[in-house]
C-alpha cells in the first residue's frame, strides 16, 4: 500500500487500522533464542512493542510510513490492522523508529505538561 502524505483520507485509514498495530503478546515471552539473526534481539522486539503502545494515532502513522518506506516487508495488511513483523526489521530503520518514537513521546509529555499548567493557572 503506497501512503501520499497529502491524502488525508488515507491518513485516516492508516489510523484507523493501526489500532491493532502490534500485538505485544506476541513477543512477551521472547528469549534470547528469539533473537533474529544479523536483526534484533528479543528484548529489542519487546521494548519497541512495549514503546508503540504509548504512541497516539498521529505517532502510529508516522512510524507505520516509515517502515513502508525503508522496510516494506516488514509490513502485513489485513482487512482492519496493519502489523509491523518485527523480525524482519533491519538494525537502521530500528534505530530511526526508535529516534520517531522517542520525538513523539516527548512532545505528548510536554502538551501533557502544558494542559496541566493551564489547567493549574485557571483554578
Amino acid at each position: 500500500m503506497k501512503v501520499n502524505v497529502n491524502d488525508k483520507q488515507i491518513e485516516e485509514e492508516i489510523a484507523n487500522m493501526c489500532s491493532k498495530f502490534i500485538d505485544p503478546k506476541e513477543y512477551e515471552t521472547l528469549t534470547p533464542e528469539d533473537d533474529t539473526p544479523g536483526g534484533l534481539t528479543g528484548k529489542e522486539k519487546i521494548n519497541l512493542s512495549n514503546l508503540v503502545k504509548k504512541l497516539q494515532n498521529d505517532g502510529l502513522v508516522s512510524l507505520v510510513r516509515l517502515v513502508q518506506k525503508d522496510c516494506p516487508n516488514s509490513i502485513r495488511e489485513t482487512d482492519d490492522n496493519i502489523e509491523i513483523v518485527l523480525s524482519s526489521i533491519d538494525r537502521k530503520t530500528y534505530l530511526q523508529m526508535n529516534r520517531l518514537i522517542s520525538t513523539f513521546l516527548k512532545v505528548k509529555e510536554k502538551n501533557q505538561e502544558n494542559l496541566e499548567l493551564k489547567k493549574n493557572s485557571k483554578i
